[in-house]
């Protein structure tokens, strides 16, 4: 499994632990270059994700495998190509590796049939090399799967949500390329005990043992959640966001550690409201 850069904090203030904003287009040059230092050659952006696109035309990508998002297409008329296209052009290159569709309830019915044969129409033109979408849950990923041909899932997988190491979730799933993300849980993970928001008061005792834990193990807590997800041989990509050049360093250098914490998998969360952030209300 390789990282891919994700780049949701190169365009938005995006994650409950993030302090620093949107990321300075300077230093965002110096990730890039970093990135390409040591080995990741490939990057996830998005339509949604603001000026993200932009700025990484304005750097230059051209030598990394760029997986780009349709945009949430509900109750909109919008043609796959020219949302395509418009990517193609702020990112300034001529084709992109991967396009995935941002919310998979746009392939629902014959309007996600629809949806799904203009992709994969420029994908027999040599416009996209491979096709897919982002989703929320193994289920949703698994019936998809049955529905589309899929080259590529995006998916959360972290030490609250384990719904990925269920039984039977990854057999079903074999034959797509998977790309975890949220191994952080958007910095929840990685957060002091104390900086933790009110919001997560029923699962503070889950995270104080996780903590206790991993500590016993002497890892720190970013080397405890990449451990877990490196941990598991099913994945292809992990894409990690970052704000700043030395949160990239240090991913990086905690990354390549062998060391590994057994029993994570008793952390498991099961409610959806704590593992899902976009039902998360933090004020």
């Amino acid at each position: 499994m390789k990282l891919m850069l994700g780049t949701v904090q190169f365009g938005q203030n995006y994650g409950v632990s993030n302090r620093l904003g949107v990321t300075p287009v300077n230093e965002v040059s110096k990730i890039i270059s970093f990135a390409r230092s040591e080995g990741i050659d490939a990057i996830d952006t998005a339509s949604a994700y603001g000026e993200s696109q932009t700025v990484l035309g304005r750097i230059g990508v051209k030598d990394f495998l760029i997986s780009t998002k349709i945009p949430s297409m509900r109750n909109q008329d919008i043609s796959i190509r020219e949302i395509v296209e418009t990517s193609l052009d702020r990112l300034k290159l001529n084709k992109v590796h991967t396009v995935l569709f941002h919310d998979a309830k746009d392939l629902a019915g014959s309007v996600g049939i629809a949806a799904y044969d203009q992709l994969n129409d420029l994908k027999e033109q040599g416009l996209v090399s491979k096709i897919g979408v982002s989703t929320y849950s193994p289920q949703e990923a698994i019936e998809l799967t049955e529905r589309f041909a899929m080259d590529v899932i995006q998916i959360p997988c972290n030490v609250l949500d384990q719904r990925l190491m269920e039984e039977g979730v990854l057999t079903q799933l074999s034959g797509v390329e998977l790309h975890i993300r949220s191994a952080f849980l958007q910095g929840l993970l990685l957060m002091p005990i104390g900086e933790i928001p009110e919001y997560f008061s029923p699962i503070k005792q889950k995270l104080i043992k996780y903590h206790e834990l991993i500590q016993s193990c002497s890892l720190s807590p970013l080397e405890g959640a990449l451990g877990f997800i490196r941990s598991q041989n099913n994945f292809e990509k992990l894409v990690v966001g970052v704000n700043s050049l030395a949160q990239l360093r240090e991913i990086v250098d905690a990354y390549r550690m062998d060391n590994e914490c057994p029993n994570i998998s008793q952390f498991a969360e099961t409610d959806l409201d704590f593992i899902n952030p976009s039902r998360w209300t933090i004020e």
